[in-house]
């Protein structure tokens, strides 16, 4: 399965009435963000993949959502960056081009790709009802979930991970990279609230410091196959949509 460009995504939002506008650019294309320009005044729904670039999978499953039209919908103030590290996935590493891993670069920014992406937020970052970041992980054996929020996160995680666990295997670890998890949902609100991270504030942080509300970092296990693992974002990404979309 080929690896989605930038031009795949510019091409495919048009089709899909959504407007792509770059927000960077870089060597291997540019950073862009897709959005249907619905009025401000309507909830806005961030999705973001592709950060680090050795994870392909969540880019392969937002092009297959675009591509079926699932952003079609003016429910919702999309906001989504499909490939948050292009010359990383270009080159198959976590880090970008200069060695940065941008899902460290939240706090003491380095990297231009997240100094334009944190730009780009402030224009919606009041009125973000839900942020969805898709990540692969190397060690999993299952698809697991950080979930963040002001109430509601267990709720909503369970649901996604019974939708998740119809169509494919859940984490059953009881401890994941130092957090505890409970059928493949981890609820880290202490880690949230640690001013002292060493090295450095992933996105989910960021985004939800800025402004609280309904966050998802969803984890798919590199060790199934990438159409697999593309599978259970789209599954993840359909199911939690449609769960807010049904509440008024």
């Amino acid at each position: 399965m080929s690896i989605p460009s930038c031009e795949d995504f510019s091409r495919v939002a048009k089709s899909s009435g959504l407007r792509s506008e770059t927000i960077f650019e870089t060597p291997a294309g540019p950073l862009l963000k897709l959005a249907n320009g619905s009025s401000c005044h309507k909830p806005a729904v961030l999705i973001s993949a592709g950060i680090h670039g050795d994870e392909p999978a969540p880019v392969i499953a937002l092009l297959n959502l675009l591509n079926d039209g699932f952003f079609s919908s003016e429910n919702f103030d999309w906001q989504i960056y499909p490939i948050l590290n292009p010359t990383g996935l270009r080159k198959g590493t976590r880090e970008n081009a200069e060695g940065i891993d941008l899902n460290r670069d939240f706090l003491d920014t380095q990297s231009p790709e997240i100094l334009a992406y944190k730009t780009s937020l402030e224009v919606v970052k009041d009125s973000i009802v839900m942020s969805l970041n898709l990540h692969e992980d190397w060690e999993a054996k299952g698809f697991y979930l950080y979930a963040l929020s002001p109430d509601n996160a267990r709720e909503y995680g369970e649901a996604i991970l019974n939708s998740i666990g119809a169509i494919g295997p859940i984490e059953n670890s009881e401890n994941v990279d130092g957090h505890p998890s409970n059928n493949g949902l981890i609820l880290p609100l202490e880690f949230v609230n640690d001013d002292s991270l060493s090295d450095g504030w992933p996105e989910a942080i960021h985004l939800y410091r800025t402004s609280p509300h309904i966050h998802f970092t969803m984890e798919s296990p590199s060790c199934l196959p990438t159409d697999t693992r593309a599978d259970l974002h789209i599954q993840a990404v359909k199911t939690v949509i449609n769960l807010i979309g049904s509440i008024d």
